[in-house]
């Protein structure tokens, strides 16, 4: 997505082309592979993201659609939508963990928001210390790979978290009452590449530019 707020007017939002994983009742199709997804489980953070994938698997025709709730975080909303949910706090991932390979899941979502202030808040239990303790940068695609490896282990694969939500992602182009102007465009192509440089060190993920100078970068703040 390219966000960009135009001084006095509406934002305007605009979309690249997206290509996901198919879904279609259940089946899940991708890289020359198909098979049935009748049980599934979703570990939701805070916001209505996935209580959206629970809806949207429900739709397409997966049977069981279940939570796994982390206090503090996880909305009435996400939980009301789900068959069936199962109480964590966020120090204690690991027993989650370790409940969704008893449960035999043909896959696991990961969705919604997380303070990043947990890192250093939390009371996680030794497992999951020990494993921030083994990556030497943690952010958030290192910890979502360590994630995925610990639920590889217990025998569920971790499935795009964009699988369930075609229905809310809009099509490439404007969104808004106009597209960008020239000078507008030429700052979007700027942030956009100031964004992936600064992307590579994971210091944020949003830029603000105004006739070609970057005027503030997201941080951990």
């Amino acid at each position: 997505f390219v966000l960009i707020r135009v001084s006095g007017e509406k934002e305007i939002l605009m979309r690249r082309p997206y290509r996901s994983r198919l879904m279609i009742f259940g089946i899940l199709r991708a890289k020359g592979t198909m098979r049935m997804l009748s049980k599934i489980v979703i570990i939701a953070g805070a916001g209505s993201y996935p209580e959206l994938i629970a809806r949207g698997a429900k739709r397409v025709g997966v049977q069981q659609v279940d939570v796994v709730s982390i206090a503090g975080s996880t909305s009435r909303a996400t939980r009301a939508a789900a068959d069936h949910v199962h109480g964590i706090t966020l120090g204690g991932i690991s027993e989650g963990i370790r409940w969704v390979g008893r449960e035999g899941y043909d896959g696991v979502i990961l969705a919604g928001q997380i303070s990043p202030l947990s890192l250093f808040r939390g009371r996680f239990d030794e497992e999951i210390r020990a494993a921030l303790k083994s990556l030497p940068v943690k952010n958030a695609h290192s910890i979502f790979r360590k994630l995925t490896e610990l639920f590889a282990a217990v025998g569920c694969e971790v499935l795009p978290a964009s699988l369930f939500m075609e229905d809310h992602l809009p099509g490439a182009g404007v969104l808004t009452e106009r597209a960008p102007s020239a000078a507008e465009e030429a700052d979007i192509r700027h942030a956009m590449a100031v964004a992936r440089d600064m992307g590579i060190h994971d210091v944020g993920q949003t830029e603000k530019v105004k006739s070609g100078k970057v005027l503030a970068e997201e941080a951990f703040e």
